[in-house]
């Protein structure tokens, strides 16, 4: 069987030497041998390409998903932030406690003492850009009622009471909460009774 294959390789060398003298001493391969050679070529060199483009599909989904990741973690920590509790807990020892009618019915200057109301307003202090003129905020406070209304405003009456707290977004609107509270001897609001600032408070359920 070689010695066949070799005597055609021969006899296709010869009649070719002798029909083609330009191609002497070259071995001409036929045609689909040589359609294969390119085809193998051809996918030799789109390899390279082909495999640059998974793997930089891979690196594009794999970013996508770490920067998700990434932004949902902060966001919760911003939310855990927001909600985390600063204050202890209510005091009821030697503290007196008076509702929030009597507390402004008496016109209370200065003291620490307990009340207890549905927390019916929210308000934190807008972030002022670096640089801009903004006006003079507030200050972090929340707004607690002896009814559970919620406002929208300030116009407030012989049942509510501004608290100024820090980070206010611990508590919940709707809420009824007991709280120790301090008067001062200041005010800087349009309420007849003096600045209140929050000390403690305890969740009424």
């Amino acid at each position: 069987m070689l010695g066949s294959h070799f005597s055609q390789i021969l006899l296709r060398f010869t009649l070719q030497n002798f029909f083609y003298p330009d191609t002497l001493g070259v071995i001409q391969e036929p045609e689909p041998y040589t359609s294969f050679i390119k085809y193998t070529n051809l996918r030799t060199n789109m390899k390279p390409k082909y495999y640059i483009s998974i793997l930089a599909l891979v690196i594009i989904v794999v970013a996508g998903i770490y920067f998700y990741a990434t932004s949902n973690i902060n966001t919760d920590r911003t939310t855990n932030t927001d909600n985390a509790r600063t204050y202890p807990t209510s005091s009821n020892s030697d503290i007196i406690f008076y509702p929030i009618s009597k507390i402004k019915q008496e016109n209370l200057t200065s003291g620490i003492f307990n009340t207890e109301g549905f927390v019916v307003k929210i308000y934190t202090c807008p972030t002022c850009p670096e640089g801009a003129m903004c006006k003079v905020c507030m200050g972090d406070n929340i707004v607690i009622s002896m009814d559970n209304k919620l406002l929208e405003s300030y116009s407030l009456t012989e049942k509510e009471l501004i608290v100024f707290a820090e980070n206010p977004k611990q508590f919940e609107l709707g809420k009824k909460y007991k709280f120790t509270i301090r008067i001062f001897d200041y005010k800087s609001t349009g309420e007849p009774i003096n600045n209140i600032e929050l000390v403690g408070y305890d969740l009424v359920e």
